[in-house]
């Protein structure tokens, strides 16, 4: 009897089946996962991609922290001859964006990222801190937090972090933390807004674009 060739069976067959559909399915999940997030340009795949969007676009130019100083302290002196016990200074989303805009660029950790719009919006329910940074020319991070001032026990303003979006994925506020505090020198948690001496905030509520600071005489 001539010899009988091996066949290869259903069941060799249906494995090799399963695992490259294993592998292509991975392959485009994976390619799903980071289009989602925005930091690359998947062919095809980028046109799912939506990213966070500000509530609006603000204008504003890079303000120093001593220049920043100089206006609040030039409202409150406007203030000296009021007959009130306090100092009311209304802070606006143009002036907090120009802040924010010089601390972005001077605490960035990595010389590989480079700010290409960071603002920060006011309403009367939140505060919104939007970020777009460009890695290499190659890649791209969009990222949005909400949040809402309070006021500590020494008198100054800290920020509760409220929502953290990274391109189309919603982050659990620790997760926003860490990520804020890897690409930036300060963390995100720890930033505060102090104003004269020990206690001289009264309050601090938000407006529509804008900050009010009650302080105190």
């Amino acid at each position: 009897m001539p010899p009988v060739k091996p066949k290869l069976g259903l069941n060799a067959l249906s494995c090799v089946a399963l695992i490259f559909a294993a592998v292509v399915l991975s392959i485009i999940g994976l390619a799903f996962a980071v289009a989602k997030s925005g930091f690359l340009d998947v062919p095809i795949f980028d046109r799912f991609y939506h990213g966070p969007t500000p509530t609006r676009l603000i204008q504003a130019s890079p303000l120093s922290w001593d220049a920043f100083s100089a206006e609040l302290a030039s409202k409150i002196y406007e203030q000296r001859e009021y007959k009130k016990p306090s100092y009311t200074v209304q802070v606006s989303e143009q002036e907090l964006s120009g802040l924010i805009q010089s601390v972005a660029k001077q605490n960035l950790r990595n010389g590989n990222w480079k700010v290409e719009l960071v603002q920060l919006a006011v309403n009367p329910d939140y505060m919104e801190l939007y970020i777009k940074l460009a890695w290499r020319e190659t890649g791209n991070l969009d990222m949005l937090f909400r949040f809402k001032p309070l006021l500590d026990e020494r008198g100054n303003i800290r920020f509760d972090l409220l929502e953290t979006r990274v391109g189309d994925y919603r982050l659990p506020t620790s997760w926003g933390m860490a990520l804020a505090s890897n690409l930036f020198a300060r963390d995100l948690g720890a930033w505060e807004l102090k104003i004269g001496g020990q206690n001289a905030i009264q309050s601090v509520s938000l407006l529509e674009k804008g900050l009010n600071i009650i302080l105190s005489k």
